[in-house]
């Protein structure tokens, strides 16, 4: 029989002076590029917040920063259907649109559905063209592409939705 390998578990209890510079950040950037192959960490993405549960995507898409937006039908189930989030912000101001193009004064957003057509994620523009995502308890983070959060755990982008911001 072979010898059983000792595997280290991080104590994140300790103080994280501790540990080598970069060394949980390298843990954590490796779950998230594992969960989301095309987001490369520093080449087509940055993180921009600490990790938290305090929001959701769908309330960052909205710029909040407190509370999970989510929906239950009528059985108490969650409520995934894509025409519940597309109602949900139309009843925003937003409508929907063919093009991710940056248009000034106007925010847009995308809901991404997976195989199902599953509400998964939504992702927002910022001024500068560039998306902002929330990562469900993650944190919050600047991607240049769509894509760069598609794939096997957010699925593809389905709608696109614009509103047109009240000028100063």
């Amino acid at each position: 029989m072979g010898q059983s390998k000792k595997i280290d578990l991080i104590d994140f209890s300790r103080n994280m002076d501790e540990f080598p510079p970069g060394y949980v950040f390298d843990l954590h950037k490796g779950r998230i590029e594992r969960h989301f192959p095309n987001l490369k960490i520093g080449e087509n993405s940055s993180h921009k917040s600490k990790k938290g549960d305090d929001y959701n995507c769908a309330a960052w898409a909205i710029e909040l920063k407190e509370g999970w937006i989510e929906f239950k039908d009528e059985h108490g189930n969650l409520d995934l259907r894509l025409e519940t989030y597309i109602s949900y912000y139309e009843n925003l101001g937003f409508s929907q649109t063919d093009t991710i193009q940056l248009e000034e004064g106007v925010i847009k957003i995308a809901i991404y559905t997976d195989a199902k057509k599953e509400f998964t994620h939504v992702a927002r523009q910022l001024s500068n063209g560039i998306w902002t995502s929330k990562i469900g308890d993650w944190e919050d983070i600047e991607h240049t592409t769509l894509e760069a959060v598609g794939g096997k755990s957010y699925g593809n982008p389905a709608v696109i939705m614009r509103k047109q911001l009240n000028p100063c």
